[in-house]
């Protein structure tokens, strides 16, 4: 009975393992500040491919922008899946604001023959998908309606799901945009993520979207992400009218 017992301790152990294996929430600085790096490395991206990719319009219209980067085929393996991303909203016209991290789980898609690695790009499209996350209420397809985004230089909505959509989800493998729909992932604000990287025991996301984080912030990384997002969006604005 001893060894059956020890048996099933050292298989809860390696499951135990296994399912945190799938949590890329490590819970240190240093892992805080390489997601926003990677989510930056997403952005600057984001226009240098050349056919399948984000529209301009889409970008330009964004209420808020996501970003998930390195969400691994199979995480989260006999638990739930579970990726951290950042996330920031538009403050005006020419202004972002810094990131908030952001946890999405229990998403679900079909990944493409050959694809072991996506990163996710989120756009939100009205005001009312933002107050959502604020509230720590918003389920894609649920709370707030979702779909796959548009393709292409000049795409634009073609159906009634995406012309009735809140947020456009977006997925990018080997250099190129692909179809990605998450409907039923949760999506949440990570506050202890936050708390972690902006250095305090807790930090209102409503203050990081306005803004207002602590003089200790590292203000060299979350400047790099704000830059990447104002030169996107410059570029959606100057490409489309002169293109019209």
């Amino acid at each position: 009975m001893k060894s059956i017992k020890n048996i099933i301790v050292i298989f809860s152990v390696f499951v135990t393992g296994l399912a945190c294996g799938g949590n890329k929430t490590k819970g240190s600085y240093a892992d805080t500040a390489g997601f926003i790096n990677d989510a930056t490395d997403v952005l600057k991206s984001i226009f240098s491919i050349q056919e399948k990719r984000i529209p301009q319009a889409i970008i330009r219209d964004a209420k808020g922008i996501a970003v998930i980067p390195g969400v691994i085929r199979g995480s989260g393996f006999l638990g739930s899946k579970k990726d951290m991303g950042v996330m920031s909203v538009r403050i005006n016209d020419s202004c972002w604001s810094y990131p908030s991290f952001i946890t999405i789980e229990n998403h679900n898609f079909g990944w493409q023959l050959g694809v072991e690695e996506i990163d996710l790009v989120l756009i939100f499209k009205t005001d009312s998908s933002i107050q959502k996350t604020l509230q720590n209420k918003l389920t894609l397809g649920g709370t707030v309606s979702a779909a796959a985004g548009p393709l292409g230089r000049y795409g634009s909505a073609s159906t009634n799901s995406q012309l009735n959509s809140q947020i456009y989800s977006y997925a990018r493998a080997k250099g190129l945009f692909i179809w990605a729909t998450l409907n039923g992932s949760i999506f949440r604000i990570d506050n202890p993520e936050n708390a972690t990287f902006y250095g305090v025991k807790y930090i209102n996301p409503k203050d990081i979207f306005q803004n207002k984080v602590p003089p200790q912030t590292n203000f060299k990384i979350v400047n790099e992400f704000d830059k990447e997002l104002d030169r996107i969006s410059k570029w959606a604005i100057n490409d489309s009218s002169t293109n019209q």
